[in-house]
């Protein structure tokens, strides 16, 4: 349960929970009214502008974690100062990062580790990484340096296997072939390859790095490179080839000394075993001796028993061989050691010891064998291969299937688009032939009102209007079938051209309604119709009625204006 000061401190400066409340409903009713659209609209204005912000206003406030701050610092200060980077990474309290951060400080308390020469005698911290990234379909450069970690932690584990197949799974995963870890991961393959005496997958992995690293100018890398090529001609017996590149190395300025020892020695082994230039032989195991530490002194020591072997000095060699033992050797040489000392035993009167050189020789012979497994190393390249295949076809159908809905929504799209503008384009015809039909009434419409008015003025001249006025002016007086039909006679007569005209507008339209218009727009009223029609008032009334059914409105409107 919380103090009552935790409690404080924790609500102090909160408003009243009604008040929180009237904000919420506040808040919702806002977004509520921002989100509402209406029927033929995508989205709102209001709703777009709001996500906008609120994309940003989240975007804005991310900031990176202070642990993550400090791993990148790392990272960074990694390659020059792997003390300072270790330092960095010492801060970091390990036990609370979780998923990315975790796999970041795995590789990176590896590396350090690793380049600070402290022993890796477990992979369960770079397993944290591999496990983390795995093996993306994407390069990821993360990912990359999670398995060439996991791979360094197996090359001091001297486990080739293990180390051959994660470095196999760096060099798929890298985005960036100049990078320095690239070159790095295929030159600790390559070496791998030649602990297994996997002799021309050695060279051809080598050749590739050399080449990488001449692009980068990295010359010290270079004569390291250099080493292990000559290393493989060697173990191929090419020895003019490893002779001339050993050469090099220990020419090379820019060489170390350790292996440029290395180097001096590589070459005692040619001038012993291949050139027998026993004296030259010597000369160089003695320089060998004087340039490095006692190391090498098991190698030097087998070196000189075979010098002494091969010149009848069997006493000699048997003691070098002997000496040789003292030291701590590699396999190879342990086991050379041994199968020497078995053949020398009988020749210095050692009999009692062959026996126990024999077993021991075959027992590290038997390990060598087990060592190489080139057959389990190349069930690793093939299932590697298989792998970088199956990934590489599992992302072309990825992309493959991204390009085909890319192009399915981008033909929907423009067939989308294809059918606005052609509904556009008919809509504009549409309303250009309507404007054109409407322009063309109006004009016809127009002529019509000319003939009426020029029709009227001819009427206006004739004896018929006089006598339509005196009946207009005079209720009394009389129209008979004379009169009516002079009337008539020169209405047909002046309005002719405006009864041709009105006949094509309204074809159903007969003479008596005819008669009604011309009159009704002359002035004359009702009565006076009436009288020169002999109708009734009310069925003239109702004419006017039927012509705007028969007549269209613009053409009513002209005999019939609004007064």
């Amino acid at each position: 349960m919380k103090s009552p000061k935790t409690a404080y401190s924790i609500g102090k400066n909160r408003q009243p929970s009604s008040y929180r409340r009237s904000l919420l409903s506040l808040l919702m009713q806002r977004l509520r009214s921002g989100l509402r659209f209406s029927t033929g609209y995508a989205f709102c204005s209001f709703s777009v502008i709001l996500c906008l912000l609120s994309f940003a206003f989240l975007f804005s406030c991310s900031q990176p974690s202070p642990v993550r701050e400090q791993l990148s610092r790392a990272e960074q200060v990694m390659e020059t100062d792997s003390r300072a980077a270790a330092l960095v990474l010492d801060s970091i309290d390990s036990s609370t990062l979780r998923g990315e951060e975790a796999a970041l400080y795995a590789i990176l308390r590896t590396q350090t580790d690793y380049k600070n020469y402290k022993p890796l005698t477990s992979d369960s911290l770079a397993r944290i990484a591999t496990d983390y990234y795995g093996t993306p379909l994407h390069k990821n450069y993360h990912a990359a340096m999670a398995w060439y970690t996991l791979g360094c932690v197996y090359s001091e584990k001297n486990d080739d296997i293990n180390a051959i197949n994660a470095y196999l799974q760096a060099i798929g995963l890298f985005p960036e072939t100049t990078n320095l870890y690239f070159a790095l991961a295929k030159q600790n393959l390559g070496i791998h390859y030649l602990n297994r005496q996997m002799l021309d997958d050695a060279l051809n992995t080598f050749s590739s790095c050399k080449n990488q690293l001449i692009e980068a100018g990295d010359k010290k890398r270079l004569a390291y490179i250099d080493y292990y090529i000559a290393l493989a001609f060697l173990y191929k017996e090419e020895f003019e080839k490893a002779k001339e590149l050993f050469s090099d190395v220990w020419n090379n300025d820019n060489t170390s000394n350790f292996l440029k020892g290395e180097a001096l020695l590589q070459l005692a082994k040619i001038s012993l075993y291949d050139d027998k230039n026993y004296p030259e032989t010597l000369n160089l195991v003695h320089r060998h001796i004087a340039f490095t530490d006692s190391t090498f002194m098991g190698v030097d020591n087998n070196m000189l028993g075979d010098i002494y072997f091969e010149t009848a000095k069997y006493d000699s060699a048997y003691w070098f061989y002997r000496q040789s033992l003292l030291y701590e050797n590699e396999i190879n040489t342990l086991c050379c050691n041994y199968k020497k000392l078995s053949e020398t035993a009988s020749l210095v009167g050692q009999t009692d010891s062959i026996a126990s050189y024999v077993s021991s020789y075959t027992i590290l012979l038997d390990s060598i064998s087990e060592i190489r497994r080139t057959e389990e190393i190349a069930s690793i390249q093939s299932k590697y291969l298989l792998e970088t295949e199956q990934r590489r076809q599992s992302l072309h159908k990825r992309w493959s299937l991204v390009v085909f809905s890319f192009s399915i929504v981008l033909v929907s799209l423009l067939l989308f688009l294809w059918f606005i503008q052609r509904d556009r384009k008919r809509k504009s015809d549409y309303i250009s032939l309507c404007d054109e039909v409407r322009q063309s009434k109006l004009k016809k419409y127009e002529n019509i009102k000319e003939t009426l008015d020029s029709c009227c003025s001819v009427f206006r001249m004739t004896a018929a209007f006089d006598m339509m006025t005196n009946i207009q002016t005079k209720q009394d007086f009389h129209v008979d079938k004379k009169v009516s039909n002079l009337i008539a006679h020169d209405i047909n007569t002046c309005f002719a051209s405006l009864r041709t005209s009105l006949k094509q507008e309204a074809p159903a339209i007969n003479e008596k309604e005819f008669f009604y218009i011309t009159c009704d727009y002359l002035g004359f009223d009702t009565n006076t119709t009436s009288f020169f029609l002999c109708s009734a008032y009310s069925t003239l009334t109702s004419m006017k009625s039927r012509l705007k059914k028969k007549m269209t409105p613009e053409l009513y409107s002209l005999f019939f204006p609004k007064k």
